[in-house]
């Protein structure tokens, strides 16, 4: 799982592939940082250098989680 906001992207959870043989999900703690603006490729973690960001990003989804409302399963069936 990962978040977007302007240059900056965080990863919470991180998984190397997908299919057969691939490694379960990682939860990245701390979570990592990348300015997408001078790393595309994602290569370099910058959260220790940009806490203030860190911090911002994390509210946003703090934010998000609470103006949500589950919904109805669709999977479940009623006679």
């Amino acid at each position: 799982m990962a978040i977007r906001k302007g240059p900056w992207k965080i990863h919470l959870i991180t998984q190397d592939a997908y299919g057969p043989g691939a490694r379960e999900p990682k939860t990245q703690d701390p979570p990592l940082l990348f300015n997408l603006g001078i790393d595309p490729g994602e290569k370099l973690d910058v959260a220790e250098e940009h806490p203030d960001v860190l911090k911002d990003l994390l509210g946003e989804i703090m934010t998000h989680k609470k103006q949500l409302t589950p919904a109805e399963s669709q999977l479940e069936t009623r006679l």
